[in-house]
């Protein structure tokens, strides 16, 4: 007979901390069985860090089967039994608190036993049960090890045999591929020989393309450098990224009015005829005031002197669809509105001259 130390009375197996062994004597009677003929649970199974046991119990104020409680679920907690027996393990911490309530409400002793005994049952249940999923999970994984094993010995198998008979398929096809080469070398040679002459030829005409792209922009450079002295000759104009622009000043207007003076009429005659004489250009027509007055009103006075300007060009020939007019009164001052030089300068108009044929597709 061996005697073993448990934590509480509800273990099912004997661990294997044994404090006691019969001693046979000559005259005893019986079989003798070794130990090792019994399952005896590990000692780490029952163990954990503390132990409630070895702080000197005060069994006058709290049963000692309270103590076993908290032991109890201290264990399952070690072996995992929150992860791997969580249903049951709920129970016994679930448990044990109602044993605490009735120890702090200063219950009846039998009922705080009661329920501490409970306790431990659960925590026990949840241990036996953590300890029997942990080790149903080490039996699947050493399944799965072995089964992952002998899958890749079989790949390897495969791939082996597959190796094979791609080394048989290449060694059947190199008399292929080195007759299947030289005829590909072959037919490489001309066709190269095809591509350069074809490449010759290309090059040939991209140069052609940029020699005369380069000869057209000459000349739009030319007829652009040209239309600009022209016009300067008449109005004072500059080469702008918008297309040349011609700036009419207030004087020839007269005051506060959209009427054109006669020296005004004569300069775009002189425009008009020079804008004939290069199809395909566009007249943007933009009129400007100074601060000087409302909004509302240099607005409108900006739009009547624009239109003058565009009207009297279609009197001259120009086509009516290729002259736009807008007024745009007080914006884009080109001088300080403070000064009365300043807002003489702001008080114009501006014909952008654009068109393709000067490399301007279009002005604002």
């Amino acid at each position: 007979m061996i005697v073993t130390a448990e934590p509480y009375f509800a273990v099912e197996l004997p661990s294997e901390l044994v404090v006691l062994e019969n001693d046979t004597k000559k005259n005893t009677k019986g079989k003798i069985y070794p130990d090792n003929n019994y399952q005896l649970m590990k000692r780490s199974q029952y163990a954990k860090l503390g132990n409630p046991l070895a702080l000197a119990p005060d069994l006058k104020k709290v049963p000692l089967d309270m103590y076993e409680a908290r032991n109890a679920v201290d264990i399952a907690k070690s072996q995992k039994a929150e992860q791997y027996a969580p249903e049951v393990f709920a129970k016994a911490t679930s448990s044990l608190q109602m044993a605490e309530n009735s120890l702090s409400s200063g219950a009846e002793k039998p009922q705080i036993i009661t329920n501490a005994r409970q306790t431990i049952q659960f925590a026990e249940d949840a241990r036996a049960l953590s300890a029997q999923r942990q080790e149903a999970e080490r039996v699947q994984k050493e399944k799965d090890a072995a089964a992952a094993a002998a899958a890749a010995e079989a790949a390897a198998k495969a791939k082996a045999e597959a190796d094979a008979e791609a080394k048989r398929q290449a060694e059947l096809t190199a008399a292929r591929e080195a007759q299947m080469k030289a005829e590909a070398e072959a037919k490489a040679a001309q066709q190269r020989a095809a591509a350069a002459a074809e490449q010759a030829a290309l090059q040939a005409k991209e140069q052609a393309a940029r020699e005369e792209a380069a000869r057209a922009q000459a000349q739009t450079a030319a007829l652009r450098a040209q239309l600009l002295k022209q016009l300067n000759e008449v109005l004072q104009t500059t080469d702008t990224p918008r297309g040349l622009v011609v700036n009419m000043a207030d004087v020839l207007f007269e005051t506060n009015k959209y009427a054109l003076s006669q020296d005004a009429q004569l300069k775009l005659a002189k425009l008009s005829g020079i804008i004939q004489a290069h199809p395909g250009l566009n007249l943007a027509i933009e009129g400007y005031t100074d601060t000087t007055g409302t909004s509302d009103y240099n607005l409108k006075l900006s739009q009547q002197r624009a239109d003058a300007v565009r009207d009297f060009l279609v009197t001259q020939g120009l086509p009516a669809d290729t002259i736009t007019s807008k007024g745009l009164g007080q914006a884009d001052p080109v001088a300080d509105n403070s000064t009365a030089a300043g807002r003489k300068l702001n008080r114009r108009v501006e014909i952008i001259v654009s068109g393709e044929v000067i490399g301007v597709k279009m002005g604002r």
